[in-house]
């Protein structure tokens, strides 16, 4: 499904997965150069891509935190980090959790969309470098 991307001066938007009752921040990294780029349809496919692999990643991410909290009794995920340029061929992005067993830090991982492989996990700022 084309989705249309429509940013914020934040460089953010906010999206539906099925995983998740609400919305989802999708941020655009500050340090990448696409936040002054227009977006290329290869770009937005990957973006789409993405968001329609959610029931790939989503569990996933959860299983990595279950490792480290196996009560988890609530992890939200609050944001999605785009961390890779336009000419990249990989995307790699993050994924940041709200959880009650640390609501000060959360919990952040990063994958690769190619591979849908945790590339790094560690409390939440994790997911947006």
């Amino acid at each position: 499904m084309m989705r249309e991307y429509k940013f914020d001066v934040h460089n953010e938007m906010y999206v539906a997965i099925p995983e998740e009752r609400e919305k989802v921040c999708l941020a655009l990294s500050d340090s990448l150069e696409v936040i002054n780029e227009e977006l290329t349809p290869s770009y937005k496919a990957k973006l789409d891509n993405l968001l329609d692999q959610s029931s790939v990643w989503y569990p996933k991410a959860l299983e990595k935190i279950q490792e480290e909290f196996p009560e988890l009794a609530h992890a939200r995920l609050l944001s999605i980090f785009i961390l890779s340029e336009q000419r990249d061929i990989d995307l790699i992005f993050g994924l940041e959790f709200g959880l009650r067993e640390d609501s000060e830090h959360g919990r952040g991982l990063k994958f690769s969309l190619d591979s849908f492989e945790i590339l790094e996990y560690g409390i939440g700022e994790v997911a947006y470098y």
